[in-house]
């Protein structure tokens, strides 16, 4: 008798158990699509911010080194996304003077010495983004490891200059003039919304 109760009570532990693993499940595909949503909406501004930037003149730096951001999870439950990302680190971290970690497993692995904690909202990664543009604007080039999303069963794994002169156009390549806000002001803002879409990016994958 005492057994048949018991599995009764087991039944309805398992019952609850299914309904709240259903509902987690919803929750993350909705989370999910969301951000998909965001970050189409976003892709459709940044491209235009791009184009405006590559017509604007280079703004002339002295060159004092590179920096990374690390693009990785605050979660437990990311191992293949986190060794992925700590593989492309592994193979470059010689490269850089400084290194930021957005996440905390990757920087663990590597037992880093600099640390940011995981941008919450918009306004703590503008604070954060803010911070690295003021290291870029003394001459250091900022470069960003994170996954790029394709699809539900492709990631792509790399490391991305912001703010790459590189790819501006050749007429582009003016004498910049102290004082011009204009060019100023775009990069500020491309740099940005560069970063935040890489960020969106990681955080999709993960």
């Amino acid at each position: 008798m005492a057994s048949i109760k018991n599995l009764k009570r087991r039944i309805r532990i398992l019952s609850g158990t299914k309904k709240i693993a259903k509902a987690i499940g919803l929750m993350a595909t909705i989370k999910f699509q969301k951000t998909i949503d965001i970050i189409k909406t976003h892709e459709v501004y940044l491209k235009n911010l791009e184009d405006t930037y590559n017509r604007t003149p280079i703004i002339p730096r002295e060159f004092c080194g590179k920096i990374l951001i690390v693009l990785s999870s605050d979660k437990g439950l990311c191992g293949s996304y986190n060794q992925n990302v700590f593989k492309v680190l592994k193979n470059s971290e010689q490269e850089y003077i400084r290194i930021f970690y957005i996440g905390k497993k990757v920087k663990d692995l590597m037992k880093g010495k600099d640390f940011e904690s995981l941008p919450l909202s918009f306004e703590d990664f503008k604070i954060f983004a803010d911070k690295i543009y003021a290291e870029y604007e003394k001459g250091f080039q900022v470069d960003c490891l994170y996954a790029n999303y394709k699809n539900f069963f492709s990631q792509e794994y790399g490391i991305h200059t912001l703010c790459d002169f590189s790819k501006k156009e050749e007429e582009s390549f003016l004498v910049f003039k102290e004082g011009e806000l204009f060019e100023k002001n775009i990069e500020k803002l491309y740099f940005s919304w560069q970063l935040y879409s890489y960020f969106l990016n990681g955080f999709l994958t993960e």
